[in-house]
């Protein structure tokens, strides 16, 4: 199955602390569906907030005021490309979002200097991306399967869980 996400105009978040914050907001609809008339009724809105720390924003080269305002607009494009493979990356692993993601970017988690070219990153504004997601049952399945010990079967990948013995695990 494949979902389109059509994102809408980007806003900043008011700065607080010792972060730059953005919000892209998206539609996500069924591919399936573009151009029927159930289309707009199947059409659910989504965001995802992507926020870096001033140190990660400055070791990208992003702190000089000088061309403030095209530093400003690109340092928005690399984050909308942080988020949008954020969201790709939920999509194929979960099937499915929350309506509201959330990216942290650090310096310990986050390449530097910036791995992305911001000439070469769509606007945010009216992008569109699809997305070819798994199956979904095969995912809901693999929530009912533990082994011993701490490991959980993925479809995707295996995820080793430390803090949670199988017999804690609940099943639908």
């Amino acid at each position: 199955m494949k979902k389109r996400l059509t994102f809408q105009p980007p806003s900043p978040i008011a700065p607080q602390g010792t972060c730059i914050e953005w919000q892209f907001p998206f539609n996500m609809v069924d591919s399936s569906l573009i151009g029927k008339p159930e289309e707009s009724r199947r059409t659910n809105s989504y965001e995802v907030y992507v926020n870096a720390s001033l140190k990660l924003v400055a070791t990208w080269g992003f702190g000089s005021s000088q061309g403030q305002e095209k530093n400003g607009y690109n340092l928005m494009k690399i984050l909308f490309e942080y988020g949008k493979r954020h969201v790709i990356d939920v999509l194929k692993t979960k099937g499915e979002l929350d309506k509201t993601e959330r990216l942290e970017l650090r310096t310990c988690n986050t390449e530097s200097p910036c791995i992305f070219d911001p000439s070469l990153i769509d606007d945010p504004d009216g992008s569109v991306v699809e997305v070819e997601i798994g199956d979904q049952s095969v995912q809901a399945n693999a929530k009912s399967y533990a082994m011993n010990s701490d490991t959980f079967i993925d479809p995707i990948r295996l995820t080793e869980l430390r803090s949670i013995r199988s017999t804690q695990l609940s099943f639908p």
